[in-house]
This record gives structure tokens, C-alpha cells and sequence, in this order.
């Protein structure tokens, strides 16, 4: 009896092994991914926190940006970086502000980016409420923002009598999250 177990021990040890090589199948690997959300926390003592919303459009995604806590009067601009890492807020970790045409970003500003998600909005009562549709991220595919993260920046402020802030100063981030699918259905 005991000799009849380990025969038949051995064909399923060699399929257990031969199986865990294989990837498992990602159940979402043929489904169009309709919408991601970003749960976006502060950073160290800030207060400023949100939810940024993904949702796929006929012409690239629309963006639905709902902040709190943000400082009455402030500047504020969000964007996308390459890696989804809110650890720690340094370029190592977030990478650059996201760009698929990674080859021509080296000398672009960050504002001449496809990451750069919307233009210095203020805020109002507290938070700021807004949607806007940008045409060249995707939730899919080569250029997709799934699994990178988006960082919310304090601009510096500008003195009344200049257009442009003091040369040198950076925006503080102020919050971050990762961006991750949240709504799926399957491709016809």
C-alpha cells in the first residue's frame, strides 16, 4: 500500500511542479477597462487628500478631480509619473513625470508632458471639483496609466507683481496615489 501511494505521489509532485511555472491568467487580460481611480493621501503633515477618477472616453480618458483639504488661495497642478510608488516623494521612486515617448522627454518640461493633468487650478472652500477630458493618456495598451502613480503639487506662489514664481523655487508634492483599475467589462 504504502509503495502504491508513492507511485502515485510522484506523477502529481512532477504536475504541481511543471504547473508552477506557468503564469496564472490575469482575469482581466481580455476586458476593456472602462474606469481607474487614484485615491490620492497627503503627504507628511499636509491635509490635502482626494479621489481622481479615470474613465474611458471616445477620445482618450476623461479626468474627474475631487480634492479636499487644500489650502484657501494655493496653486495647485496634477501629474502623472512614470512608477506607482508614494513612499517616498523623490524622483527615484516616482520616477519623471510621465511621457510614453520616453526618448524626446529628456529636455521637455514637465508641463509639455502627456503625465501633466491639468493646468494650476486654486483652491476654493477647501477643495476643488472639476473634470476636464485629456486626449492623450489611455487606461490601456503601450500607454496605458495603470500601476503609475499621480502626484499632487503646491505650486509656488507668484508675487502680485510678476506672471512667473521666484526662479528656482519648486512645487512642493503635496499628495500622492497609485492609479488602478476599478472598472471592467469583457471585449466583444
Amino acid at each position: 500500500m504504502k509503495r502504491l501511494i508513492k507511485l502515485l505521489a510522484f506523477p502529481l509532485a512532477v504536475a504541481a511542479f511543471v504547473s508552477c511555472g506557468e503564469e496564472a491568467e490575469d482575469p482581466a487580460e481580455n476586458k476593456l477597462i472602462l474606469e481607474a481611480t487614484a485615491t490620492v493621501n497627503p503627504t507628511f503633515d499636509e491635509t490635502e487628500h482626494g479621489v481622481i477618477t479615470f474613465r474611458t472616453a471616445d477620445m482618450g480618458i476623461d479626468v474627474f478631480v475631487d480634492m479636499k483639504g487644500l489650502e484657501e488661495g494655493k496653486q495647485y497642478h496634477l501629474r502623472v509619473h512614470e512608477y506607482g510608488d508614494c513612499a517616498d516623494l523623490d524622483e527615484k521612486n516616482l520616477g519623471a513625470v510621465y511621457d510614453y515617448d520616453a526618448e524626446d522627454q529628456v529636455d521637455m518640461k514637465d508641463a509639455d508632458k502627456a503625465g501633466d493633468l491639468a493646468t494650476e487650478f486654486i483652491g476654493e472652500n477647501g477643495g476643488a471639483v472639476f473634470d476636464y477630458t485629456n486626449n492623450t493618456l489611455r487606461l490601456q495598451g503601450p500607454h496605458s496609466i495603470l500601476g503609475r502613480s499621480v502626484v499632487l503639487y503646491e505650486e509656488p506662489l507668484h508675487d502680485e507683481n510678476e506672471e512667473t514664481p521666484e526662479v528656482g523655487v519648486q512645487p512642493r508634492k503635496v499628495a500622492c496615489g497609485v492609479i488602478g483599475r476599478s472598472e471592467t467589462k469583457p471585449e466583444d
